[in-house]
């Protein structure tokens, strides 16, 4: 009986997450004014889990809003593959101002870049069920995820950026002084959660006289199997591509992971 109950709770939250990625735009259509009192952490309660768009090419419920200040990227990845791809080699987000499709000339963040010589490893959103090759319990194999979560928002601590003037570095802390703030997170349900705020100075824009850019998001995954695990390709610019198929561990594609995937969209800066 207990399990007939869970399975007709688990159908229910799938038929509603399909409804809600239904309902959304593959991409951004709107401005939207960020909300009010934004903090960069990687948790989104103040967003309240009200996403413009879920695009089906890169797995992503996203915003993209801004202020005055900043313009802001708002992620949640619900699919554990996808949070996979995202440890191993973050999203980049492209803003190209001269409102092309071209990443040549394009402003480039990618987060989150793992520090690999901290010790992470790119696994944190593989998520848990196994160890050493052995089946663990339900609660041990969350106590292990969760641990995982942990590790990784630990050890993403750098932003690869790419085509800022004045920013001659091309990793970057996430407390560094541009102010381009970056965070990754985790929800109650392990969806994995990122936000990024970006100074609209740094990319040559006003809200006072907002104008259309054209921007991609892509997940660039892992370069290729290694015999030591998976690491992180830091991002890049890679061309989309579509995940494979064949699934391998812990719900993992691991097909998926190798593929590029991306989508260009635009968008014009609110004004208040």
């Amino acid at each position: 009986m207990k399990t007939g109950i869970l399975s007709l709770l688990l159908l229910v939250a799938g038929i509603s997450q399909l409804a809600a990625q239904t309902k959304l735009k593959s991409i951004q259509s709107t401005s939207v004014w960020a909300v009010p009192n934004v903090k960069i952490d990687g948790n989104l309660t103040e967003w309240k889990d009200d996403f413009q768009a879920y695009n089906k090419a890169v797995k992503l419920y996203y915003t993209l809003a801004n202020d005055e200040k900043y313009l802001y990227l708002v992620v949640k990845s619900t699919d554990p593959t996808n949070n996979a791809k995202i440890a191993a080699g973050g999203i980049t987000l492209n803003i190209n101002t001269a409102d092309k499709k071209n990443d040549k000339d394009a402003f480039s963040l990618t987060y989150p870049v793992v520090n690999r010589a901290g010790g992470g490893r790119g696994r944190g959103g593989f998520g848990g069920g196994r160890n050493g090759g052995a089946i663990l319990s339900d609660s041990a194999a969350k106590a292990a995820t969760e641990e995982a979560h942990k590790q990784f928002i630990s050890a993403a601590k750098e932003i690869k950026v790419l085509g800022f003037k004045e920013i001659t570095d091309t990793l970057i802390s996430i407390y560094n002084e541009y102010s381009i703030k970056s965070l990754v997170g985790y929800d109650e349900q392990g969806n994995l959660t990122y936000e990024m705020a970006v100074p609209l100075k740094e990319l040559g824009l006003s809200a006072n006289d907002p104008k259309e850019f054209t921007y991609q998001l892509l997940l660039s995954g892992i370069s290729a199997p290694t015999t030591s695990g998976f690491g992180g390709g830091g991002g890049g610019r890679s061309r989309g591509g579509r995940g494979g198929a064949g699934g391998g561990r812990n719900n993992i594609d691991y097909q998926e992971l190798i593929a590029p995937t991306d989508f260009w969209g635009k968008y014009t800066l609110a004004k208040k």
